[in-house]
């Protein structure tokens, strides 16, 4: 991507649908751990795969989240993109608000293991 080279991971699963077309919002991205506020977390960390304006957040910190539950909802290239939970666990380290901007692969928040 932009001239970058990541890894993907392809999960198979049922016949894809038309929400298998929507681009993800979540990305796992190789290369150095997070500093600041962002690194004393030791869950997964939820980006952004490109700059988009935040529309809702659905969660605060410390809320217990399940898989698929939608965390908050992004608009990226006129699109709404809603932006789910990748696993169960405690949200912790939230650094967006409504109207603020979200920056490319930029944690967001983190999702911590129960």
């Amino acid at each position: 991507m932009n001239g970058e080279r990541s890894a993907a991971r392809v999960v198979r699963g049922p016949a894809p649908g038309p929400s298998a077309l929507r681009p993800s919002a979540v990305v796992a991205l190789p290369g150095p751990p997070p500093t600041g506020p962002a690194a004393a977390s030791s869950g997964v960390a939820i980006v952004p795969p490109m700059p988009g304006k935040v529309i809702e957040v659905r969660v605060r910190a410390g809320d217990r989240v399940k898989r698929g539950d939608i965390l908050l909802v992004l608009e990226a290239m006129k699109m709404r993109n809603e932006v789910p939970s990748p696993a169960d666990g405690v949200v912790e380290n939230l650094t967006v608000a409504p109207g603020s901007s979200a920056r490319a692969h930029e944690p967001m928040l983190f999702v911590r293991p129960p």
